[in-house]
């Protein structure tokens, strides 16, 4: 029996409402989503082209967000008919996978945007509570002093304070699996919390920065 094209012919309110259905069977909901995939790939991909366009992206870019928006609504199946202001559910759920796709055109500006910084999250990333083992005959002066710093620091602050330094970028928050492990970490529920250690890590450390820039320029005069 070809599920498929015995669900073909049903609407599309029908179709949503098996697939969004957890107590059907598992190849049953895969039929229901591939014919939904059928039936609104041609226009959800029209839209893609007409939104990429606006933003200087090829068809190509169009078509991998088309993707993104299916696998999306897959994993994470939340279209309700009665919330739908558009006049019919084809209609309103061809008007859903639209928004589902402008999220994923926002994603992927981010994505570009971390790798022409030449930096992107991978998943990986985990927390730093400790400076790595470095002998100090290799280290110049002033990496002596930040490292002396970061040495005077409680292991709460040093853990955020590393963490921060390694992965932090420019314009992108913390992978948001990285912060709860950091939270976990030190013990605390709110990424408040967080900002305010950060804040007496880095102004610890400034401060001695400047304390050895001082002392340079005393010295640097007195000679």
């Amino acid at each position: 029996m070809n599920l498929t094209l015995d669900l073909d012919d049903k609407a599309t309110e029908d179709l949503v409402a098996i697939f969004q259905d957890e107590s059907q069977s598992r190849s049953i909901r895969d039929g229901a989503f591939i014919v939904l995939c059928l039936r609104f790939r041609k226009n959800l991909l029209e839209k893609c082209e007409f939104i990429c366009e606006r933003f200087n992206h090829n068809a190509l870019v169009a078509e991998l967000i088309a993707e993104r928006t299916f696998k999306k609504y897959a994993t994470n199946p939340g279209y309700l008919s009665e919330k739908s202001k558009a006049p019919d559910c084809n209609t309103g759920f061809l008007l859903y996978l639209c928004g589902i796709a402008e999220k994923e055109l926002t994603n992927y500006y981010r994505e570009q945007k971390r790798r022409m910084a030449g930096y992107d999250y991978d998943g990986t990333e985990q927390v730093i509570a400790d400076l790595p083992d470095i002998p100090q005959e290799r280290l110049d002066v002033e990496t002596k002093v930040k490292h002396a710093a970061i040495q005077s620091l409680s292991q709460n602050q040093k853990a955020v304070y590393l963490t921060y330094q390694y992965y932090e970028r420019e314009g992108f928050n913390l992978p948001r699996k990285l912060q709860a492990d950091l939270r976990a970490h030190i013990g605390v529920e709110k990424q408040a919390r967080i900002r305010g250690i950060k804040k007496e890590a880095v102004d610890i450390v400034n401060a001695y920065v400047e304390a050895m820039t001082i002392t340079k320029k005393e010295i640097n005069g007195a000679g």
